[in-house]
């Protein structure tokens, strides 16, 4: 899942975290929230964050904007321990 910002889509990479299916991971909920793509619900992996370049990415599967809240948080944790 693409977490950066897109007023720096200009640069050549993006940063990214994993989803995991929900049965294939233990995750910790404020680090690993779950979120609902497409009617299947992943963890998403915050402690495996990494850049990819952005020609390997295809086109935009779905939006979970609305659980913003949650992965700022999970991102925030992952940074600062709070």
């Amino acid at each position: 899942m693409i977490l950066q910002f897109d007023l720096v889509y200009d640069l050549k990479s993006v940063i990214v975290a994993p989803l995991v299916a929900r049965d294939s991971m233990q995750g910790a909920h404020r680090l690993n929230p779950i979120l609902s793509v497409e009617g299947r619900e992943f963890w998403l992996a915050t402690h495996e964050l990494f850049a990819v370049d952005r020609r390997i990415l295809r086109q935009k599967i779905a939006t979970v904007a609305d659980r913003r809240d949650v992965i700022i948080a999970a991102l925030d944790f992952v940074f600062t321990g709070f």
